[in-house]
């Protein structure tokens, strides 16, 4: 028996897997909802051999075609949260975007493509329409094209993360240095303060002991002329 399927099923399935493909170039992984997807399509389209009737095998067509959408939605939905993800690492690096323009050009452009395409992933409840569908195809040719230029930079961006690390690190280095250096001087001030109290103790000390001493003198003199006067 020659298996004949009705209205579009072939293109839908044919979709479905180009936009699998389209994926396998950028990532393998998050793959399993799609490759479900298909591999219940492909269940269907078997059932329609076996279908008793043209109402059940429409029915098995029907839920194939159901099942081609949702795997062709599934692998653009992960194409383009893989490429959003791709994106956000090289802006977790730390580099500004005026730093970003000297190696892409159009930085701000495709920045705002990024937000544009995380936006309608954010209200893509129907995206299996067609309107939808083209745009998320839009979507991910703006960003296969950014991740292309991201690439062809990454070297030179790297380069420049590392200089930024490095620089940060003798700036932490130079910091701790100044740190313990005035938490010396605070520490010396401390003790030549104390030293300084220590002497003024001291002199204090020998002050009142030479004071004390000709107190007694006195005191011993002042008796010698009371008994010499008497």
């Amino acid at each position: 028996m020659i298996l004949k399927l009705s209205n579009n099923l072939p293109e839908l399935f044919a979709d479905a897997e180009k936009a699998l493909k389209l994926y396998e170039r950028i990532s393998l992984s998050n793959l399993a909802p799609a490759l479900n997807e298909l591999r219940y399509a492909g269940h269907h389209i078997l059932e329609t051999v076996n279908a008793n009737d043209d109402a059940e095998r429409q029915g098995h067509e029907l839920r194939a075609a159901e099942h081609c959408e949702r795997a062709r939605f599934d692998a653009k939905e992960a194409t383009i949260v893989t490429l959003l993800e791709c994106i956000a690492d090289l802006r977790s690096l730390g580099i500004s975007g005026e730093e970003m323009r000297k190696f892409i050009p159009e930085w701000d452009t495709l920045i705002d493509q990024a937000s544009a395409a995380r936006s309608l992933l954010e209200r893509s409840g129907n995206a299996q329409e067609a309107q939808d569908s083209q745009a998320m195809d839009d979507a991910i040719a703006c960003l296969m094209d950014f991740r292309d230029r991201i690439l062809a930079a990454e070297s030179d961006v790297l380069s420049l993360r590392d200089q930024h690390e490095e620089e940060r690190r003798k700036i932490n280095e130079y910091n701790l240095a100044e740190k313990a250096r005035a938490e010396d001087e605070a520490n010396w001030a401390k003790e030549r303060k104390e030293d300084r109290r220590y002497v003024a103790s001291m002199l204090l000390s020998i002050a009142g002991i030479v004071l004390g001493v000709f107190g007694l003198f006195a005191s011993v003199y002042g008796i010698f002329l009371t008994y010499k006067a008497c």
